[in-house]
């Protein structure tokens, strides 16, 4: 359930903290989490799916030096489907 919350408001609230216009200079940056969802079915039983989950990051430099700030993020990824195991 809280994955569900984050896909829906995650992009929300990420969206309103980011700049609206993109910087002189930018660095792109990005890095891959595996993990484990764990929820429960219809029987309340637990039931656990492997996961991968990927953050692409932009930071932007002003006049393309000097201190920088995240311009955007984004994550994407979640369960993996039966064929990629």
């Amino acid at each position: 359930m809280s994955a569900d919350q984050l896909a829906m408001f995650g992009t929300v609230a990420r969206d309103a903290l980011m700049p609206v216009e993109w910087p002189d200079a930018v660095a792109l940056d990005e890095t891959s989490y595996d993990l484990t969802i764990t929820e429960r079915d219809d029987q309340d039983q637990k039931v656990s799916h492997p996961a991968s989950v990927s953050v692409l990051g932009v930071y932007g430099y002003p006049a393309g030096r000097g201190t920088g700030r995240a311009t955007r993020l984004a994550a994407r990824g979640g369960p993996r489907s039966r064929a990629s195991r």
